[in-house]
């Protein structure tokens, strides 16, 4: 990967995308990983492997892709993210050259403690039913960046960089008279990965881009994702749907970058349509058998959403995710669909300890 040098006029930049575009695997804690997350998921407080009902399903739990019935199309739908944080830190860096090394501390110290967070993503897909099966098949290009300063006597800057690239595809289906859907997903991604430590030096560095090329490690790998939803049956005022993912099996060594781990989810989800309005409840916990090793807090592995579906073109989101509150909302024109969200993403070793405010939009057009 060639990064061009880069002046000192637009070094700021090169430093607000190492500020804010996963997590901070270098501390004992930090935010707990994942492959990658819908904007309409965690505006449900990222409960949604028991909803798994549209494109998120070849990400979440496959088995929904068995509900696919017609045409599902995606030409462009970029969306980006960023941390409320990030947004101040955009400011101060208009005023801040990094010529010096004094300028550069005094930067760092300014946010020390403080998580930056930056993610942009794409995902166009197409989905269509073929004999009663599901089917869906997607490109991925997902780039985030976390970072924080830290060490306030020699401020440094604590960063991972993660870039991924590549093709899913996936299927689903229904067995009859059992109210059981399974399905099956594929993923060959490529990955571009950095986890570092710059001291204020090394911000100041006229080769700077030079250091954080040679930092990038790359890699890639194959996976898959098995997952099963069930009607419970003896229910009958709403229908309530068990589900369970089994993500990234077996886990992807990625080479030289950062590997992707298998993860276990679980989640329920009760849904109910009255008078054209759509209602559904979720509760979801991740990692039950505790692959991932950040550490053992069951707090930032639970997640509890919601969402109110209007007539026409309205839907509303709200939850916890790690106990943080979260919203969004959806507005569908047919061709043209917008989705906002914000959440808090727990950084710190259980949940309540330090949240990080971010907020995603995506634009999509297609059907």
């Amino acid at each position: 990967m060639k990064i061009a040098t880069i002046s000192n006029r637009w070094r700021p930049l090169l430093v607000a995308a190492l500020l804010s575009v996963v997590s901070i695997s270098n501390s004992a804690a930090g935010e707990y990983p994942s492959f990658y997350r819908g904007v309409r998921p965690l505006a449900m407080g990222g409960a949604f492997t028991a909803v798994a009902d549209d494109e998120q399903a070849l990400f979440y739990n496959p088995a929904g892709l068995a509900d696919i019935s017609r045409l599902n199309l995606a030409i462009l739908n970029p969306l980006v993210g960023v941390s409320e944080d990030s947004l101040e830190m955009y400011q101060d860096l208009q005023d801040t050259d990094f010529e010096t090394v004094e300028e550069a501390e005094d930067f760092l110290r300014k946010y020390i403690g403080v998580q930056q967070h930056l993610r942009a993503a794409v995902n166009p897909y197409i989905g269509f039913n073929v004999a009663d099966y599901g089917v869906m098949i997607a490109g991925l290009g997902n780039g985030t960046v976390n970072a924080m300063p830290y060490d306030t006597a020699n401020p440094k800057l604590d960063v991972t960089v993660i870039g991924d690239y590549g093709l899913l595809g996936g299927v689903g289906g229904k067995l009859p008279f059992s109210g059981l859907r399974m399905g099956l997903s594929l993923k060959v991604i490529n990955r571009y990965s950095l986890e570092e430590q710059y001291t204020a030096e090394d911000l100041v560095e006229d080769e700077f881009d030079k250091i954080v090329e040679d930092d990038l490690q790359e890699g890639a790998g194959i996976s898959a994702d098995i997952g099963v939803l069930y009607t419970l049956p003896f229910i009958s005022l709403v229908d309530l749907d068990v589900g369970l993912a089994v993500q990234n099996f077996p886990s992807m060594n990625m080479g030289d970058a950062l590997d992707i781990d298998t993860q276990v989810n679980m989640g329920v989800a009760m849904k109910k349509t009255l008078a054209g309005f759509g209602f559904i409840g979720a509760l979801d916990c991740m990692d039950l058998t505790q692959d991932i090793g950040e550490d053992d807090d069951w707090g930032k592995r639970l997640h509890v959403g919601a969402e109110v579906q209007f007539p026409l073109i309205l839907s509303l989101q709200a939850g916890l995710n790690q106990g943080y509150w979260t919203g969004g909302l959806g507005l569908d024109f047919r061709v043209l669909r917008f989705d906002l969200a914000t959440y808090g993403e727990e950084i710190g070793e259980k949940a309540g300890d330090q949240v990080s405010r971010r907020y995603l939009a995506q634009i999509t057009i297609g059907w």
